[in-house]
C-alpha cells in the first residue's frame, strides 16, 4: 500500500470500517486505539472474527465475519433491496416500450437494479399502438406525409425496410453482403442526424417492430455487425421516446457566449435521470457534441465537472478530458485524476471515487472528451462519446498537500470494443461530423 494515503484522512466510507478494526487490534494487544489506527490506515487488515449465535438447537453456534461486518440479521434489513423492475430510477411510469413498472421502495434502492437489455422483438411504443389508422387524425397527417421533406422521410424508411428484407430472405445465419451492410448503416446513420420524422410516419411504415428491430433484436438469425445493432437500437429508443428532433443541441437553450457556458437544458424537455449505476438506455459509441448534450440523455449528471455522483452513493459516471490532470489513457486501462483541493483533505468529488472503490463497488460510466491529448487514438476528434462500464479498483496519491488521487479504471469485460478505430464502427459516424460542422459554422460548438 502506498504510505503517502496515511498523510490525508480516509474517505469518510472507511472511517467506521477502520474504527471498527482499530478496535480489535487494541483488544487483542495490539496498543491504544490511536495506535491501532495507524495500522490499519497503513494496510494492516486484522484476521476474521468468530461471532456466536444460536442454532436451532438453542446452542451457540458460529459465524465469519469480518471486522466490522454487520450481521447476517442486520445485513438483511439494510442493504439494498433487488426487484425486478426495469426502472432504473425508483418511480412508477411507462417506459418507451409500452410496459408499466411498480414503484420501488425508495430511490436508492432501485439504483442497485442491474441494467437488463430487452431480447428479441420489444413490443410498440404505446402511443404507437394508440394510433388508428382509419382515425380522422391519422387520414389528415396522411396527406401532410405525401409532400416535402415528410415524404423523403418515407421514402428512406421504405428503402432501409427493403434492404432489410433483402438480408433476411438470402442471408439467412450469414453476414450479409458488404454493399447491404454498407447501404443500412447509411441509412441508420443519416436517419439519426438528418431525417425528419413523426409519430404517424412512424405508425404508417411500421418502422419499430417491422423495422430497426430486426436488425438488433436477433430473431432472423442473419448476422448484423454489432455496431450497426447498436446504432439502430440507439434511433429506436430515441424515437420511441417521440424524440424526434435531429437538431444535435435539441432540448438545449444557447447563449451568446461563445465557450457555450451561457447553454442551458430548456426547462420544458423531457428531464432524463443520471443517477443510477450501469449503461441504462445508452449504446457503445453514442456521442453528443457537448457536454450539456450528455445531461440532457442521463449519461452525465454535470454540465462541466468530470466526475457525477452522490454522497454515500459514489460516482456515476466520469468524462475523461485530460485538458487540466495528466490522465493515463490506455484505453481499457485508465489512470483518472480526481480533482485538487484547496488544502490536504479530498474533495467530494474525489471521495466519489473512494466510495465506489472501497464500498459501493459499482462500475461507472465512461464518457472521453476530445478535449485531451489529441495523440491519443482513444479520443474521438470532436465532442463526446459514451465508451461503456469500468471498474474503479485502486487509487494512489500523487500530491498529498492538495489531496490530488489518481484512481485505475478498468474496462469490464464482454462489452462491444471502443469505436475509435479508422473503420466503418468508428463514432462520431460521418454523418455526425457534418452535423457538427454546422455547428460550429453557426457558432454554437
Amino acid at each position: 500500500m502506498d504510505p503517502r494515503r496515511s498523510q490525508l484522512p480516509p474517505p469518510p466510507g472507511l472511517v467506521r470500517q477502520m474504527e471498527n478494526d482499530a478496535q480489535w487490534l487494541k483488544e487483542n494487544g495490539f496498543g491504544t486505539p490511536e495506535d491501532g489506527f495507524r495500522r490499519v490506515l497503513n494496510g494492516y487488515k486484522p484476521p476474521v472474527q468468530e461471532q456466536p449465535r444460536m442454532g436451532r438447537n438453542g446452542e451457540a453456534s458460529r459465524s465469519r465475519l469480518e471486522p466490522g461486518q454487520i450481521p447476517a440479521q442486520q445485513s438483511q434489513r439494510s442493504a439494498p433491496k433487488t426487484t425486478t423492475s426495469a426502472n432504473a430510477f425508483g418511480s412508477s411510469h411507462t417506459n418507451t416500450f409500452g410496459s408499466s413498472h411498480k414503484q420501488a421502495a425508495t430511490q436508492e434502492d432501485s439504483l442497485f437494479i442491474p441494467d437488463t437489455r430487452q431480447t428479441g422483438i420489444p413490443p410498440n411504443p404505446a402511443w404507437h399502438e394508440d394510433i388508428n389508422l382509419s382515425d380522422r387524425a391519422m387520414k389528415d397527417a396522411m396527406k401532410d406525409l405525401n409532400k416535402g421533406s415528410l415524404n423523403q422521410a418515407k421514402q428512406k424508411l421504405l428503402s432501409l425496410k427493403d434492404c432489410i428484407d433483402r438480408c433476411e430472405k438470402d442471408y439467412k445465419g450469414r453476414v450479409p453482403a458488404p454493399e447491404l451492410i454498407k447501404k443500412l448503416r447509411e441509412d441508420v446513420h443519416i436517419a439519426e442526424v438528418q431525417l425528419t420524422v413523426n409519430k404517424y410516419l412512424c405508425r404508417k411504415t411500421r418502422i419499430f417492430d417491422n423495422g430497426l428491430a430486426r436488425i438488433f433484436a436477433g430473431q432472423y438469425r442473419v448476422k448484423y455487425p454489432w455496431d450497426l445493432q447498436e446504432d439502430s437500437r440507439q434511433l429506436y429508443t430515441r424515437w420511441a421516446a417521440q424524440i424526434f428532433e435531429v437538431d444535435l443541441l435539441r432540448g438545449i437553450i444557447t447563449g451568446k457566449e461563445k465557450d457555450r457556458n451561457a447553454d442551458r437544458i430548456d426547462p420544458n424537455w423531457p428531464k432524463e435521470s443520471c443517477k443510477y449505476y450501469g449503461q441504462g438506455n445508452l449504446v457503445i459509441g453514442q456521442w453528443w457534441p457537448t457536454q450539456l448534450c450528455t445531461v440532457r440523455d442521463g449519461a452525465h449528471g454535470a454540465a462541466q465537472g468530470g466526475i457525477y455522483g452522490e454522497k454515500d452513493k459514489g460516482a456515476y459516471s466520469v468524462v475523461i478530458s485530460g485538458n487540466v490532470y495528466d490522465d493515463v489513457d490506455n484505453g481499457n486501462e485508465v489512470w483518472y485524476s480526481g480533482t485538487e483541493s484547496k488544502d490536504n483533505k479530498p474533495t467530494g468529488a474525489t471521495e466519489r471515487l473512494f466510495e465506489t472503490c472501497t464500498t459501493i463497488k459499482q462500475p461507472v460510466r465512461v464518457i472521453r472528451s476530445c478535449r485531451g491529448d489529441k495523440k491519443n487514438p482513444y479520443h474521438p476528434e470532436m465532442g463526446l462519446r459514451y465508451d461503456g462500464l469500468y471498474d474503479v479498483v485502486e487509487f494512489r496519491c500523487v500530491k498529498p498537500e492538495t489531496a490530488l488521487y489518481k484512481f485505475r479504471l478498468v474496462r469490464q469485460q464482454k462489452q462491444f470494443p471502443i469505436r475509435y478505430e479508422d473503420n466503418e464502427a468508428r463514432r462520431p459516424t460521418a454523418q455526425e461530423i457534418d452535423a457538427y460542422l454546422k455547428l460550429r459554422e453557426r457558432g454554437c460548438a
